[in-house]
Parts: structure tokens; C-alpha cells; sequence
């Protein structure tokens, strides 16, 4: 949110750091550091028992199987930095973008 004044600059500067996304590949570190991030989520979602139970389900309808917490941080491990650029390239195409902004009257 922001006030009406700094509207377009907001927006400036969200597509700004969603071009960043799709041209600069992130660090070693800052790569290593969002694994690390997301595999402890994983951990801990797994440690509540809905929250596993959800996970499982959504497995076996996505892939048809329910994949170990090794395989899952396997394939954490395995993303590069170039994924990231990829994916980052397919998802924020922005001709494919469309805002919305809501004004107060």
C-alpha cells in the first residue's frame, strides 16, 4: 500500500526489482541462504501432522507419489542459479501483466 502521491513510483520500483529477478542471477550466498530458508519451512510444516498430511496429498496429486524429505531437499540442493533466472524469465513476462489499483474515494 501507498499513498496516491508515490503511486507510480511504487510501481516503478516493483518492476524495477522484478526486471533485477529476471537479469542477475542471485549469489552463492543469498542462493544458499533461501535453500537453507526453505528446507527448514519444510521441516517444520513436517512436524505438524495436518500440515504433513496436507503435504503428502498435495504430492500425490501433483507427482502420483509422495516423495521422502531427503529426495525433497535433494532436489533443493539441486537448483542453481540459472533456474532461478528461468523460471524467473517465464513467470514475470511482462506483457502478460496486468495491474490493479485501488483509490478511496
Amino acid at each position: 500500500a501507498t499513498e496516491e502521491k508515490n503511486l507510480e513510483k511504487a510501481n516503478q520500483l516493483i518492476f524495477r526489482e522484478i526486471h533485477k529477478l529476471k537479469k542477475q542471477a542471485l549469489s552463492y550466498r543469498q542462493l544458499e541462504q533461501l535453500k537453507q530458508q526453505i528446507m527448514g519451512q519444510i521441516a517444520m510444516a513436517e512436524e505438524n501432522n495436518m500440515n504433513f498430511m496436507l503435504m503428502m496429498g498435495k504430492s500425490m496429486l501433483d507427482m502420483n507419489k509422495v516423495e521422502s524429505l531427503k529426495e525433497v531437499f535433494a532436489q533443493i540442493e539441486a537448483i542453481q542459479s540459472t533456474d532461478l533466472l528461468e523460471v524467473a524469465n517465464e513467470i514475470f513476462d511482462e506483457n502478460m501483466f496486468s495491474t490493479l489499483t485501488y483509490l478511496p474515494e
